[in-house]
């Protein structure tokens, strides 16, 4: 594994590199209605989920070798996670969804190293179809 993703021989050269996670996820959320006026209304939602992780592109660093390697045998399979947000009805079936999320699972196994957990912030666009009862 001797210099496997590594700059060797090349002083002041680097290369950017981005770790993909690739999981699947099922979850569920409560909504509380906190402003109920005529123009605008407001929830505050709350869930949890369980991820599952698929795939990763995740280089790990070794000082001793010196260099980069990839083994996902050392990332944690299963998470569960936690999100809050905002929802906000802009149209009769259309809504805005702030959300933070955060794995309550590390992301790697060893508890030697540092204890990191997947985070996700985003905007949801919500679209809601119409059913007949």
């Amino acid at each position: 594994v001797s210099n496997y993703y590594t700059n060797a021989g090349r002083s002041g050269v680097t290369n950017d590199y981005i770790n993909r996670y690739h999981l699947v996820n099922l979850s569920a959320e409560l909504s509380w209605r906190i402003v109920n006026s005529k123009k605008l209304k407001l929830y505050w939602t709350n869930g949890i989920g369980y991820s599952r992780l698929l795939s990763s592109t995740m280089l790990h660093y070794d000082g001793n070798l010196p260099g980069y390697y990839k083994d996902n045998s050392i990332l944690t399979k299963n998470h569960l996670f936690f999100s809050t947000g905002f929802s906000i009805p802009v149209a009769e079936r259309v809504s805005i969804n702030p959300f933070a999320s955060y794995s309550l699972t590390p992301v790697m196994k060893n508890a030697d190293l540092p204890n990191s957990h997947f985070t996700n912030l985003g905007i949801r666009f919500i679209y809601s179809f119409k059913y007949k009862k």
